[in-house]
């Protein structure tokens, strides 16, 4: 029962675990000046940003990063994805993004949407009435769904009274569009996994990733007498614990290898973990009865594995191996044994101990496999790609004068 409790709450921190930091890039794009001139180059992205506040472009990879404000340029945009142009609201300037153009440009901030119909000037499209500049002068409309049906001129189809602009609008302007017999086009707003990974290596950047780890160790410990130990024999009491489980927590750190693939990498845990054991054994005496005993140890640590990683990427499921070495220091130790000696005459005289002896620390060959899950579901802007679930399982073996032990994780 306390392993399943401790595996539910495991798979519930797992899901939680997110990216420390958001990944910013740079993907190819271009800029657009007030003067007119297109420069194509790289515009910087963050994979959970909105609509940017400023554009930072450069010409090529070592070239110098240049920051444009909303005054300082007409748009700017990725290849084969968003666009964002400058326009000005309540007196002052900022970047839209574009969802469509043709004879009507769509365009969306936050959850406020635009239109702007032969370049007559932006309108807001709330409920309510709507004034609107024309070639003829102002024209006031009593309410959102007239005012879209005279703008489209009824080629779109009727407009619904209870007009929901947040999923019909883009369908009706799109409809115009291509009824007005002019040139349109619907922008590709959302970047998949695959693409996201292309574009990171073309930049050179998310060489590193940092996270956070939570799991499960399932601790098997093997201790054997050390014969070089003095003042010890065969007879003395040696542990043999059951198998046990225990949390553990950290952060990682994880760098890329080389630029043509995110499939090799680096990686060092800071793992913190408790163990604690129980045992009970009878045996037989040296004066013809039984002995009893019953022992609880435990230990704190903190674990440093620094691996070799190799991942199958490029889907939402990452499987990856990896090995190395680690080196784990013990915070705290603890152990109490008490012992029940009962001879031919059932006579039981009890003893106390605090006899076992733990090292600092202990180095220590790992290897591993896992599994990691990554969203790939396309959004709206912001376009979320999460480094979700890191669980996996780690073999252990270790081996020294002392004692051998084997430790299977889950984390």
């Amino acid at each position: 029962m306390k392993t399943i409790k401790s595996l539910v709450l495991i798979f519930f921190i797992s899901f939680s675990v997110q990216s420390l930091f958001a990944q910013k890039i740079f993907r190819e794009g271009y800029i657009v000046k007030n003067s007119g001139e297109s420069l194509t180059g790289l515009v910087q992205y963050s994979d959970k940003q909105g609509i940017p506040s400023t554009c930072t472009f450069k010409r090529f990879d070592i070239a110098r990063e240049v920051v444009y404000m909303p005054s300082e340029i007409r748009a700017f945009g990725y290849r084969n994805g968003n666009r964002y142009e400058a326009r000005e609201i309540d007196n002052k300037i900022t970047f839209l993004e574009v969802i469509a153009t043709g004879r009507i440009i769509l365009y969306q901030k936050g959850s406020k949407y635009y239109i702007d119909k032969d370049h007559l000037g932006l309108v807001e499209l709330k409920n309510g009435p709507v004034i609107y500049n024309t070639a003829e002068g102002k024209k006031e409309y009593n309410n959102l769904p007239a005012f879209l049906t005279s703008v489209t001129e009824g080629k779109a189809g009727p407009v619904s009274g209870k007009f929901n602009v947040k999923e019909e609008i883009l369908p009706l302007v799109v409809s115009y569009n291509k009824a007005s017999g002019n040139s349109y086009n619907v922008f590709n707003r959302s970047i998949s996994e695959k693409q996201l990974t292309s574009e990171t290596w073309k930049s050179g950047a998310a060489t590193t990733r940092f996270g956070v780890v939570s799991g499960i160790n399932m601790y098997k410990l093997n201790l054997k007498f050390n014969p070089d130990m003095f003042g010890h024999t065969n007879e003395d009491y040696v542990p043999n614990p059951e198998n046990e489980t225990g949390l553990v927590l950290g952060l990682t750190y994880e760098r890329l290898l080389s630029r043509r693939t995110d499939r090799f990498s680096a990686r060092i845990d800071i793992l913190v973990n408790k163990q604690d054991f129980y045992c009970y054994s009878e045996r037989e005496n040296n004066v013809g009865g039984i002995t009893r005993d019953d022992a609880n140890f435990s230990f704190m640590g903190i674990k440093l594995p620094v691996l070799f990683q190799y991942s199958l990427t490029g889907g939402r499921i990452v499987p990856y191996v990896n090995a190395g070495i680690a080196y784990q220091y013990f915070i705290k130790t603890e152990y109490s044994h008490i012992a029940e000696e009962e001879n031919t005459f059932h006579e039981i005289y009890t003893y106390h101990d605090s006899n076992m002896l733990f090292r600092k620390g202990a180095l220590t060959g790992v290897a591993g496999l896992g599994v990691r899950t990554k969203d790939l579901q396309q959004h709206e802007y912001p376009s979320d790609v999460h480094d979700g679930i890191r669980a996996g399982t780690i073999s252990e073996y270790r081996s020294d004068r002392y004692q051998q032990q084997t430790e299977f994780s889950l984390r």
